[in-house]
């Protein structure tokens, strides 16, 4: 459960966030925006629901996202944005509007491209909120994060972790657990790594975060 001051630090996060320049995403299509907006509060660890996704990516990109004529969002936009995001369409995000969102693997290469793009005229927060880190991962991990975890100690790679130790995982053992392909780019594969084993400490699974943190170390 969320404390106040957890909450007033969501709220002021949202409300110091500045737009992009029009020009800066006016050719981009809906679906990479809301990658961005869905990285950006992951990277704050604000809740990756349909209600922060919804203010993020108005208060972003309002040209895109606002009800025209009048300066609110559109969540009927973002929604449809959201379900072409899915497994069927895109296939950059998993999720609903009900447990939360997550971002695939392709999803996280999107995502890398759109901040190449926006690195320009990044949209910032005021204050000290942005300096600081969230006090846990777990909080904002709107997908269920104990059976992330469980799916990554049923796996054959932490048994042998297990039984043999660090020297016996191959990089292959990373691409299983992360889900990932021999073209997913490094960041994208560190970063998925380094979201799991602080979801893992958060737990206070310490195996499972030894586990990440040798993987982390074979991919380096």
């Amino acid at each position: 459960m969320k404390t106040p001051k957890g909450r007033t630090r969501q709220k002021t996060a949202l409300d110091n966030l500045r737009a992009f320049p029009v020009e800066k995403y006016a050719d981009v299509d809906l679906n990479r925006l809301l990658v961005y907006a869905i990285g950006w509060l992951r990277d704050r660890n604000l809740p990756l629901i349909f209600e922060y996704i919804t203010i993020a990516s108005f208060r972003m990109f309002p040209a895109k996202f606002g009800l025209r004529g009048f300066d609110y969002p559109d969540s009927n936009r973002v929604n449809r944005g959201l379900l072409q995001l899915g497994p069927k369409y895109r296939n950059w995000a998993r999720g609903s509007t009900g447990k939360g969102f997550a971002l695939t693997d392709p999803g996280e290469i999107v995502l890398v491209e759109m901040r190449a793009r926006l690195s320009g005229a990044q949209a910032v927060t005021q204050g000290r909120e942005a300096d600081e880190r969230p006090p846990s991962l777990v909080s904002g991990y709107t997908l269920d994060p104990a059976a992330e975890i469980a799916e990554l100690m049923a796996t054959e790679a932490y048994e042998r972790f297990k039984e043999k130790g660090a020297g016996d995982l191959q990089v292959e053992d990373v691409w299983t657990v992360v889900g990932a392909f021999v073209h997913t780019p490094k960041e994208v594969i560190l970063r998925r790594l380094k979201v799991l084993r602080q979801i893992a400490s958060d737990l206070g699974n310490e195996s499972a975060a030894s586990f990440l943190k040798a993987l982390q170390e074979r991919v380096r």
